[in-house]
């Protein structure tokens, strides 16, 4: 019995794209009346619902109009979704003030963000219940394999649609949810640093770099110098090279996003090390740093490079 359980998992295995792909095409080629016909019946662009069902089909205890009432929100997200862009400002500087100007000052503001609210955590629960009823009813067997498969993507695309829906107010539950969901996320990393490699192999850090869509520095590697960000960037052999950044949230704990200026493995220097304090000596040394690399390219001095004693 076990052997003869063991072969017939084998056997699904080795039949399974051939059953996906059954289960996506369920009739032959059209070369007779009934293939003919199984082709008009079975798309489901013109038949969402089957020709034929059984009648205890029809009973509603069978599927508890989950997918209908999950269809019904999902559109009423839409209709919400874009009424509330319309009032909406990506950024982090102003979403949070303009989340509470949908809620304080748009007409009919705050009832419209409460519907999408409520809405997005329905549908979740909803999903998940529909995906509960599809296994325990045995609704993923042959030949409805390709239905399953594409309400596990469905249920993924949910999940990510709720995730980043939850960040946009960007209060502090929106800013601890993204750092402990890239955290969660990034973990596949502390695997791939127990086996040593990491640097071959990062599916975690790559996850995270994704999620978060920029990369963080040291809050003491960042020179902030009026409405200008910088940090300086290390070229090695004693070439160093300002470079101009846009940064975003300060994390608290000693670093600072960069949303762009810079990309993966490059190398930058805290500022301490070139013990900048004043406005004056930023422009010296930053006028030092960019004669030292004309004076690097040209190979003399430049005429406006003052002269160090």
């Amino acid at each position: 019995m076990k052997y003869s359980a063991m072969r017939q998992f084998l056997r699904n295995i080795k039949d399974l794209f051939r059953n996906f792909w059954k289960s996506m095409i369920r009739h032959g080629r059209p070369t007779t009346d009934r293939a003919r016909t199984q082709t008009v019946v079975q798309n489901f662009f013109l038949h969402i619902h089957p020709a034929r069902v059984n009648r205890h089909a029809l009973k509603w205890c069978t599927t508890i109009g989950l997918g209908i009432m999950t269809t019904v929100l999902f559109l009423i997200l839409v209709v919400t979704g874009i009424l509330l862009m319309l009032y909406y400002k990506p950024s982090v500087l102003t979403a949070y003030d303009s989340m509470k100007d949908i809620h304080f000052v748009v007409p009919t503001g705050r009832v419209m963000r409460n519907v999408h609210r409520w809405g997005a955590h329905g549908m979740v629960a909803l999903v998940i219940l529909h995906m509960a009823r599809v296994f325990y009813t045995s609704a993923y067997k042959s030949p409805r394999e390709f239905n399953w498969v594409m309400g596990i993507v469905l249920l993924v695309v949910t999940f990510a649609l709720s995730f980043t829906g939850y960040l946009l107010p960007w209060d502090q539950l929106a800013f601890w949810a993204i750092t402990i969901g890239s955290s969660i996320a990034g973990s596949p990393q502390d695997l791939t640093d127990a086996l040593g490699i990491t640097q071959y192999f990062n599916p975690g850090g790559f996850i995270k770099e994704a999620l978060l869509g920029a990369h963080f520095v040291g809050e003491e590697a960042l020179i902030r110098s009026g409405r200008r960000n910088l940090v300086v960037m290390a070229l090695g052999d004693g070439q160093f090279v300002p470079r101009p950044v846009e940064i975003g949230l300060e994390t608290g704990d000693g670093w600072v996003e960069v949303r762009s200026g810079l990309e993966a493995g490059e190398v930058i220097v805290s500022s301490g090390q070139f013990l900048i304090d004043s406005e004056s000596k930023l422009q010296e040394s930053l006028q030092k740093f960019v004669s030292r690399s004309r004076r690097n390219d040209t190979g003399k001095a430049s005429p406006d490079e003052p002269v160090e004693n």
